[in-house]
């Protein structure tokens, strides 16, 4: 409404200026087309609906593009599919009826970071399934994983209940696996009170990881060579994740352990623990994903909404919550939204 309230006014200027310049056809001339130009530059995004399915019961948890017309969809209980040209169809894989919680593509190996210590790595293209369950972990979820330009794979969790959102001792951690064959492995970090959620590089390429311990999240870069840590932010909220865009590294998540209620979303300050931002988004539910399309960063939310942030401020994009958004993919026929039940968004100008 508001764009194209302002889109008439803009038509009324052009209008103004035509007729104070009316006796001169070639300003006139240069004035529509400098002008018709000005009263197209209003960005307007919404969201279109790709998909609407409920064949999928289980939640979906993350999702990737393998290819560039296939995208892979992981989550509860083992669930894995396949969408490819508006279709859905089942992956035949080694699945243990585990939940299956993260992707992460290292060259033509992809990785799904699953529960009771479980790790599968795919060779894209020998197409190979590996399965290499971790026994000391086998209570807990391996929630998050990252590998470093060295080829170190780094994977974080804690106790699998939390990861499904249940009460339970968090017994978070840190590894670092030196051999992934023969499962060998180095632990980072230990914490009983405290689960990790996120490993990552920020803007400036530092590894760090965050963890949370029920009111606050801290994070840690990590000096592996030396093997120190130092805290390097500070959150009142629970951090579930982090996306760089440009100089620039947010973080994302709830407002507290509450995960329906209020959505969380921020950037680090560079020099400095305190965030140099952070907006609540109320009744939104905790933040699942952020993204870029190359002209704003976006947020989108366990309670169906989707959020742009521009210079530092938060606003709803949508007002009508079609379903649970659980991850972004970013296509080359666009970005899309993948949502609970299989059902797919579409972000267009």
């Amino acid at each position: 409404m508001y764009y194209f309230f302002f889109q008439g006014i803009k038509l009324k200027l052009i209008w103004s200026i035509l007729a104070a310049n009316s006796r001169n056809s070639s300003n006139i001339l240069s004035l529509i087309l400098g002008l018709a130009l000005l009263s197209f530059t209003g960005y307007c995004q919404r969201l279109e609906e790709v998909s609407v399915s409920d064949h999928l019961k289980n939640s979906m948890y993350d999702a990737t593009e393998l290819t560039a017309d296939i995208i892979w969809i992981c989550g509860e209980n083992g669930l894995l599919q396949q969408y490819s040209n508006g279709k859905y169809s089942d992956i035949n894989y080694p699945s243990l009826g585990i939940n299956l919680l993260k992707f992460h593509r290292k060259g033509n190996s992809l990785f799904i970071a699953a529960d009771n210590g479980v790790l599968y790595s795919y060779s894209i293209v020998s197409k190979i399934w590996k399965v290499h369950r971790f026994e000391k972990f086998k209570k807990q979820c391996f929630y998050d994983l990252y590998s470093n330009a060295n080829g170190e794979l780094f994977i974080c969790g804690g106790a699998s209940k939390i990861s499904i959102g249940e009460l339970a001792l968090p017994k978070g951690f840190l590894i670092k696996v030196t051999d992934l064959d023969s499962l060998e492995y180095e632990t980072i970090y230990s914490s009983k009170l405290k689960f990790v959620w996120s490993v990552f590089e920020d803007s400036d390429e530092n590894l760090k990881f965050s963890n949370y311990n029920g009111f606050k999240s801290k994070v840690f870069a990590l000096d592996i060579e030396n093997g120190t840590q130092k805290k390097t932010n500070v959150v009142r909220g629970l951090v579930y994740d982090h996306f760089n865009v440009g100089e620039s590294t947010y973080f994302y998540g709830s407002k507290s352990f509450r995960y329906t209620k209020d959505g969380l979303v921020g950037k680090y300050h560079a020099n400095q623990k305190q965030p140099s931002f952070t907006n609540e988004l109320k009744n939104s539910g905790f933040v699942t994903d952020m993204f870029n399309d190359g002209h704003y960063t976006y947020a989108s939310t366990f309670n169906g909404y989707l959020y742009k942030i521009e210079n530092e401020i938060t606003k709803p994009l949508n007002n009508d919550n079609h379903f649970s958004i659980y991850s972004s993919v970013s296509t080359e026929d666009g970005i899309l939204l993948i949502g609970h039940g299989g059902g797919i968004l579409k972000l267009v100008d």
